[in-house]
């Protein structure tokens, strides 16, 4: 099990300006045959948004950390891989 989220608001989409400001929704997942997940999530209540990860990243957000302080290698979705639509 994760012991942090593997998505949480942080793009202004997801924590400002809608109806649920601060929340994200997941709704879906799609696994791509290069190992690629595509997460599509309301945000805030008014918006679709995908953010995308490969498959061995999620995994290793799922194990046993070697060391505290080690989030940063393991972050698999950032502000960077999502798209508001």
């Amino acid at each position: 099990m994760c012991p942090d989220p593997l998505l949480a608001p942080e793009a202004p989409y997801e924590v400002a300006g809608g109806f649920r400001n601060n929340a994200i929704f997941p709704g879906g997942m799609i696994l791509e045959d290069s190992g690629e997940v595509k997460i599509y999530y309301g945000a805030a209540d008014t918006v679709e948004c995908l953010a995308t990860a490969h498959m061995d990243d999620l995994v290793k957000l799922c194990l046993p950390r070697g060391q505290p302080g080690d989030v940063q290698y393991l972050r698999a979705l950032s502000p960077k891989a999502r798209t508001a639509k």
